[in-house]
């Protein structure tokens, strides 16, 4: 008696509607395969953006290279000059 109550139950379920679940079965892939293929995406992006940081912090440390460079460079005048100076100092007192 049990199983022919559980049997009507199943048969008014796919009668009205639960077909609609059996039939598109293939959905919850559809959903996975859409939810691989955005993480795909966003991991591809986190790829993108990271190449991009290392480039911009690789350019950026060329710039404060030059930059300690031409301050060596201008030391290095000053330094100079003063030598100069004290040699001319000597000569003309």
């Amino acid at each position: 008696m049990k199983l022919l109550i559980l049997g009507v139950l199943v048969m008014a379920l796919l009668a009205f509607g639960g077909g609609a679940c059996i039939a598109d079965s293939d959905s919850s892939w559809r959903w996975r395969d859409e939810a691989r293929e955005r993480a795909r995406e966003a991991r591809e992006e986190g790829r993108q953006a990271r190449e991009l940081a290392r480039e911009h912090a690789r350019e950026l440390r060329e710039d404060l290279r030059a930059q300690r460079e031409a301050i060596r460079e201008q030391r290095r005048q000053i330094r100079e000059q003063m030598r100069e100076l004290r040699r001319d100092w000597r000569n003309s007192y």
